[in-house]
């Protein structure tokens, strides 16, 4: 479904999609539905609402339209990803100081889980910024044969 070419304006920004950043928006395709299928599953089998339902859809939606070429801005491709990062910051603050009854922060394998999925994905954020970048003109020329 190649609706537009693959250098596409969109809002003032153009976005090359020959890039290489189809192996990048493909595994975050791929990574999203594992863990947006976990978010489902647990939010039925516990009767608790996982907001990873949302957030990892939302990253779903973006990539598969990133990746079959549908206009789409790159602030709400970005936006997606650094939602999932701010849930995981939301399990990890949970995890940390709400589920103990100390005030000291709890540090288990659900917290330095949480931790470093937001990082990865505060990270995942930063590179969708740089690989959704608009092209630059170049002002260098090659020197002439002699």
């Amino acid at each position: 479904m190649n609706f537009y070419s693959s250098s596409q304006q969109h809002n003032g920004l153009a976005l090359d999609h020959t890039k290489p950043s189809k192996p990048f928006f493909t595994a975050t395709l791929l990574i999203s539905v594992f863990f947006w299928t976990w978010a489902t599953i647990n939010t039925i089998t516990k009767q608790m609402f996982d907001l990873g339902v949302v957030s990892f859809l939302s990253v779903i939606i973006t990539s598969t339209f990133y990746l079959y070429e549908v206009s789409i801005p790159r602030k709400l491709i970005f936006f997606s990803h650094i939602f999932v990062a701010l849930n995981y910051l939301l399990g990890f603050v949970y995890a940390s100081f709400y589920s103990s009854e100390t005030v000291y922060v709890v540090v288990s394998q659900t917290t330095v889980y949480f931790g470093i999925f937001s990082v990865g994905w505060f990270c995942s954020s930063c590179m969708v910024l740089y690989l959704t970048r608009p092209p630059t003109s170049s002002t260098y020329s090659a020197p002439p044969d002699l």
